[in-house]
């Protein structure tokens, strides 16, 4: 004989209201205990050190500027009507320790005067600084970009498929080329030619970077042109007054560039 089997639904009811009881009250008290910490504590921020680089372009002690004739320090004299370069890559060190730094990549550029950028580190202490001249080979592969990387900054190859790290044009009387024309256009970023070039700064004794989270530290950073010519290498405008790709004429360039710069100044506030 079967049994007859009764439900008792209020109970059942009951039960489902008894653990909907305690998830709510477990709820109350995990947000009760959230709300007692100390939310006035400023949450941390990885790269809240700023500081500001300020390029100074020379030429050997001469402020420099567009379409003014100036001397290599090889017999030679040139006129610039155009001037870029990129930087990328930095690296900060506090002693014997890596300082995180947010990735920035920046055109410099004569004709907009545009020769200023911040970059941001997680430390306030700060006794070496490095950047990469150019942009690093993962960028020179990724395709159409934007910003400072867009192609319309025409820095970039369209028919090489690489970016232009450094970009001098005007003219020069030592010049052979048609209408005296001075071109260096420096690029490529493998192989036996790589224009990157790291440039490196111990930061003087006295002048170490304590930045206030508040307000950047500011670095005064000269770029003596007249170096370009004959600081590894000595480059001849009547010999070679033009470069398009690369090769061992560029990689020269290359070496060059990189001892253009020289910190002047570092301020901290």
């Amino acid at each position: 004989m079967k049994k007859n089997i009764r439900f008792a639904p209020h109970k059942t009811l009951q039960k489902i209201a008894h653990v909907a009881y305690g998830i709510i009250l477990v709820i109350y008290l995990c947000n009760t205990i959230a709300c007692n910490i100390d939310t006035n504590k400023p949450v941390p921020e990885p790269y809240k050190y700023k500081i500001k680089i300020n390029f100074l372009p020379i030429v050997g002690t001469t402020p420099f500027s567009l379409n003014t004739p100036y001397a290599t320090g090889l017999g030679e004299s040139f006129t610039a009507t155009k001037l870029k370069w990129y930087t990328s890559n930095w690296q900060a060190n506090n002693t014997s320790v890596q300082v995180p730094v947010l990735q920035n990549y920046f055109l410099a550029d004569a004709a907009t005067n545009t020769f200023s950028t911040t970059i941001q580190a997680a430390a306030a202490q700060i006794n070496k600084l490095s950047f990469l001249l150019g942009v690093d080979s993962l960028r020179n592969v990724s395709g159409v970009q934007e910003g400072a990387l867009d192609p319309l900054n025409a820095m970039f190859w369209t028919w090489n498929s690489g970016y232009i790290m450094f970009k001098l044009e005007g003219t020069s009387p030592q010049s052979t080329l048609v209408n005296n024309k001075l071109e260096y256009h420096v690029g490529g970023f493998s192989g036996a030619f790589n224009a990157l070039r790291t440039v490196n700064f111990n930061l003087p004794s006295n002048q170490l970077l304590t930045i206030n989270p508040s307000r950047p530290s500011e670095i005064d950073i000269t770029v003596n042109l007249q170096k370009l010519f004959s600081a590894t290498h000595n480059i001849n405008i009547a010999t070679n007054a033009s470069c398009h790709q690369p090769n061992n004429f560029s990689a020269k360039i290359a070496d060059n560039y990189s001892q253009i710069f020289t910190i002047k100044t570092v301020r901290n506030y």
